[in-house]
């Protein structure tokens, strides 16, 4: 057993520091992995939204502002926008705490927002199809035109993303004509009884 020189490092302590690097470097592997993963996901829900990153980030912002009413006291808007910049494909994906805490709230914000559309879209169809079937049915009955309904629930339901402003704008739309056509063919039913009378 030699005697060690004073201000040298023993090799165990080596061996030690050498295990901890690697554990370190297969946490810092695993939290990429995690961070990129995370990133692809809000491009996912970019493109079910049909949004693009800036539309995103002022949604989650002003969602945010309207949830919370103020940021989390770690709250960054130069890391917010690093965030966006990397689900962007422009800027790198950074692994730290900070970086990750944003990264979460981000899709944890854009989870609840799909969430929230998700249902109204579902709703808005059903509500669509059921009175679209009701009014086919009776136009059918007074031997409408009715081509040009068929064609604009083709628009509201199928042509756009699901999860799209542009999918709920043309659902409330899609209502209003349904409305319209309803309350047309009612006053030709009136008509009709009033002449029959």
């Amino acid at each position: 057993n030699a005697a060690k020189e004073p201000g040298c490092l023993s090799i165990k302590f080596l061996d030690d520091c050498e295990r901890d690097i690697k554990k370190l470097r297969v946490l810092k592997s695993e939290k990429m992995l995690s961070n990129v993963e995370k990133c692809e996901n809000i491009r996912s829900i970019a493109k079910e939204m049909h949004a693009n990153l800036r539309d995103l980030s002022t949604l989650v912002i002003h969602n945010l502002k309207k949830r919370r009413r103020e940021f989390p006291d770690w709250w960054d808007n130069s890391t917010s926008d690093q965030v966006f910049e990397a689900v962007s494909k422009k800027g790198s994906t950074i692994v730290n705490e900070s970086f990750t805490k944003h990264l979460d709230l981000t899709l944890e914000t854009l989870r609840g927002i799909t969430h929230g559309r998700k249902l109204l879209s579902d709703t808005l169809k059903q509500v669509i199809e059921d009175s679209h079937d009701a009014l086919l049915a009776t136009a059918e009955d007074c031997q409408m035109d009715i081509k040009d309904l068929y064609k604009s629930l083709h628009k509201a339901l199928f042509d756009l993303p699901h999860l799209s402003k542009q999918h709920i704008q043309a659902c409330i739309d899609e209502m209003q004509m349904l409305v319209t056509a309803a309350e047309s063919i009612a006053q030709s039913e009136i008509e009709t009884l009033t002449v029959l009378w």
